[in-house]
């Protein structure tokens, strides 16, 4: 699909946040200091499930995730016109 994807990864933390990274299919696609959120416009996206998730690194280097572990993700259709 030609269409692209948003996604925005937020995160807080008493000790504040230092870092945010957003992955997709795997492979980091965005890196944000600036928190508390983190944005990334991908595509496009072949036919198929797209894994994602993001991680964030609090001022401690406390390493967090979300999902907490695995990934989430998105199902690309192909759009045939008719």
């Amino acid at each position: 699909t030609t269409e692209q994807v948003r996604f925005i990864s937020t995160a807080s933390d008493a000790s504040g946040i230092i870092q945010i990274n957003i992955y997709v299919d795997n492979i980091l696609r965005s890196t944000c200091s600036t928190a508390p959120s983190c944005k990334y416009l991908g595509g496009s996206y072949s036919q198929g499930t797209h894994p994602y998730y993001s991680t964030t690194l609090d001022t401690y280097n406390n390493l967090g995730r979300d999902p907490p572990s695995g990934t989430k993700s998105f199902y690309v259709n192909e759009y045939i016109p008719s």
